[in-house]
């Protein structure tokens, strides 16, 4: 069988979700691991791997599968809308990596010098990695057929067959709304990008703004709170200068929230779902409370002063009772809280987690949506948790990656910040709204 890199025009995502299908939820994978495997020395078939990767081609004694076409399409078209998502940024070069990310992943692995425990898990890892970028690089193309919503469940569909039993069965996010959020995460030079894309999101229907934005929240809540005390020694003028980008996508995904919150209010709804809405308006709230408390709203905010109001009229209306639910969250900090988890970027915490498990010759069974948003967990559950944040707290303070004049860990976990900002929180919504 032979697979070129078709793609149409006209139809990016629609064609490029069937070349997927085909790659993903067959034994393509396997197969091209077991002659991976097959070569005299696992040097060699890393080698194999990278080049494969590095051109975006695939082969096996019966079959070839070319993607080069598609992810240049693809990439083309990300770039040209202001968003590099295939390539890493350099902060010391300041310029985007040669090499795309998969490969990059490799190189850092080989170089490190480590044996692999299990050399299939690693090799399957690795060429998942590969193919999560690729579905990285699709979340940003939903919309280039005007099926936005239809393409968010495919991109989900696709998700699941990356992370089920044709693969490694590494367990990378839970949904297509997070995978666009890590694919624009990192640095990209045009803010106008991120402009254009918040007024795409928000025409979603209400499931999947609320579902992008419980994400979003803790995303930028963790993000701005490890800048927060990085960065900027606690000045929180100098953080919104820099983070502007940031506020108005803070902004639309507390105003989602707080009218889901509302809506199961009024409606007399009292569940683990409520909760979990609550503790994600929390978490969005955390590094910067003033900023949608109190008028007029930061510079960065002004032009969307309208939708500023409403939410600031929604905490009016809503804060003594949401105060309380906020204290409760508050003293639920024990056992695993995503109030804790503070980083610079999400995908230094996927990177991380992924080198911690090709060093070990293991997969993670527990996704970042796990570590990101509070669910109802189980003892097992916690624990797990507890112990994979074990793990990035290990990694993050032996790596050299550091940032900010202190030299700050990249990852963080300190529930004792975290009560910190949660008091925070409170006091505020007491001066302005109580």
């Amino acid at each position: 069988m032979t697979e070129t890199d078709k793609l149409k025009p006209e139809n990016t995502f629609g064609s490029v979700y069937t070349i997927l299908e085909s790659l993903l939820s067959g034994p393509f994978r396997k197969q091209f691991i077991d002659e991976l495997m097959g070569t005299e020395k696992f040097s060699k078939a890393t080698k194999i791997l990278r080049t494969s990767l590095s051109s975006h081609t695939f082969k096996t004694s019966g079959s070839i599968f070319s993607l080069g076409n598609v992810v240049k399409i693809l990439d083309d078209r990300t770039k040209a809308d202001g968003f590099e998502v295939f390539h890493s940024w350099d902060h010391s070069d300041h310029t985007f990596s040669s090499d795309n990310t998969p490969v990059l992943m490799v190189d850092h692995f080989t170089g490190t010098g480590l044996k692999s425990q299990d050399e299939r898990s690693c090799l399957s890892l690795l060429l998942d990695i590969y193919f999560f970028h690729v579905l990285a690089l699709c979340s940003v193309r939903v919309w280039d057929d005007d099926r936005p919503q239809d393409n968010f469940d495919k991109l989900t569909k696709l998700l699941e067959w990356l992370q089920g039993p044709g693969g490694s069965g590494h367990q990378f996010i839970g949904n297509a709304e997070t995978l666009l959020i890590i694919a624009i995460s990192q640095y990209h030079p045009s803010d106008q990008a991120y402009d254009a894309l918040i007024e795409r999101i928000w025409a979603l229907d209400t499931k999947r703004r609320v579902r992008f934005s419980r994400v979003s929240v803790a995303v930028l809540g963790g993000h701005l709170r490890w800048g927060l005390r990085a960065m900027y020694d606690r000045d929180v003028v100098r953080m919104r200068a820099d983070n502007a980008g940031d506020y108005p996508w803070l902004l639309y995904s507390l105003t989602t929230l707080m009218e889901e919150y509302v809506r199961l209010q009024q409606l007399g709804i009292e569940s683990q779902y409520r909760q979990e809405i609550v503790k994600a308006m929390l978490n969005g709230l955390t590094p910067d409370p003033w900023a949608f408390f109190q008028t007029p709203p930061p510079s960065s905010l002004a032009p969307y002063i309208d939708k500023h109001h409403v939410l600031q009229q929604l905490f009016v209306e809503h804060g003594e009772g949401l105060a309380e639910e906020f204290t409760t969250c508050q003293s639920n900090l024990e056992g695993y809280s995503s109030l804790a988890f503070h980083f610079n970027f999400p995908h230094n915490i996927l990177n991380a987690l992924l080198i911690v498990c090709l060093s070990e010759g293991s997969v993670e069974s527990l996704s970042l949506n796990d570590l990101l948003t509070d669910k109802s967990l189980d003892s097992h559950k916690t624990d797990r948790l507890n112990e994979v944040v074990s793990k990035l707290m290990s990694f993050s303070g032996s790596s050299l990656d550091r940032v900010g004049p202190k030299g700050t860990k990249l990852i963080i976990y300190d529930p004792q910040v975290a009560l910190a900002h949660c008091s925070m929180v409170l006091s505020t919504m007491k001066k302005y709204l109580v």
